[in-house]
């Protein structure tokens, strides 16, 4: 094929749009391939229109493509690869620069061109595109492809994801972890003992030696959060947070906020014992961590005898006690600003 039968059938869109931009009009910018191909003038005015529109650019027609923010820069640059209808279309990391909103609309676009038949291949690193959108994979560590398959072989290859310094989205992430909740503290031997008033449900691993040997033995990643640090003081949800998570109104802020002043207004006080759980296994920066061996409850002396029976005596840990991550502090405002920013992002 020649350079112009290849431009024909393939656009490209960089990283940083202003690698792309040629002309000194917004309008011109779009218009420029379109010219190259002899398409007439009123053809032009018609289609660069209306993908101005599309892309929320309408009003920047007349100005400079340089002196756009940089999601704007980046949606124009898609924009001048789709206004010739290509059918393979490279896009750079396609997201970059946008928020949420544009990010989804620019996917959403791209998801339906596929689906008429249009080839789209991403070059990112953000795996929450991948897990979403991608049908394939294909990494390269090194210039070297050393994967091609589908995703969800993809996110089982830890050597292929490590190799090539790429991390599995957040809930790739939390379902390859155990989280125990329930436990309070040390004991004075150096281990990890479950105590508190935490429901029965969640002592099964202690006090059941069969649960315990499934999840001790799956050989996925345990991480445990206490009662102690879900109800450090700084992470506490309260009057004033729920005013600013009011200030972004969707359906889902509207119904969280009337959800947790109900529970304040009550005298209850609002924890994150749920968030923060899935918090620790996905958002680990918020969190100090330590390593402590489990004591399994076996006496039914923390629990009151409930769901402990003569049989479970039989299990015994020995010396040889399983080691676990317990997070054992909170940055309390990080998290309780991360919270109401994923709230306020719901639509």
């Amino acid at each position: 094929m020649t350079r112009y039968e290849i431009a024909k059938e393939v656009g490209y869109v960089f990283q940083y749009p202003e690698h792309q931009f040629i002309e000194a009009k917004v309008f011109d910018e779009v218009a420029f391939s379109l010219k190259v191909r002899k398409v007439s003038l009123e053809e032009i005015e018609k289609r660069v229109t209306n993908i101005l529109k599309l892309f929320s650019l309408d009003k920047y027609a007349s100005s400079n493509p340089f002196i756009l923010s940089q999601g704007e820069k980046r949606r124009l640059s898609v924009a001048t690869m789709l206004i010739v209808e290509p059918n393979i279309l490279i896009l750079d990391e396609p997201t970059f620069g946008q928020d949420e909103q544009n990010s989804r609309y620019i996917m959403e676009l791209l998801k339906k061109l596929n689906e008429k038949g249009k080839t789209i291949i991403m070059i990112t690193h953000d795996m929450n595109l991948v897990a979403k959108y991608a049908k394939t994979v294909a990494v390269m560590s090194n210039g070297e492809i050393i994967f091609n398959g589908t995703v969800e072989e993809l996110f089982e290859r830890d050597d292929v994801m490590n190799e090539a310094k790429l991390f599995p989205p957040p809930l790739i992430r939390l379902s390859r972890h155990i989280m125990i909740g329930g436990i309070y503290g040390v004991t004075p031997y150096g281990y990890m003992n479950a105590t508190g008033l935490t429901p029965v449900s969640e002592w099964n691993i202690y006090v059941d030696p069969e649960a315990a040997k499934i999840v001790f033995n799956s050989g996925m990643n345990i991480t445990a959060i206490g009662i102690d640090v879900t109800t450090i003081p700084s992470a506490e949800f309260k009057r004033e947070h729920v005013a600013k998570l009011a200030q972004v109104d969707t359906n889902v802020t509207r119904f969280a906020t009337k959800a947790i002043r109900y529970i304040i207004d009550r005298g209850f006080p609002m924890h994150l014992h749920d968030p923060m759980a899935i918090m620790a296994t996905t958002t680990s920066s918020l969190f100090k961590f330590t390593k402590l061996k489990v004591d399994v409850e076996i006496k039914g002396e923390l629990t009151l005898g409930q769901t402990v029976t003569e049989h479970r005596l039989r299990f015994k840990w020995g010396e040889d006690k399983p080691e676990i991550t317990v997070a054992c502090d909170v940055n309390g405002p990080a998290l309780i600003d991360l919270f109401i920013k994923r709230i306020q992002s719901l639509k």
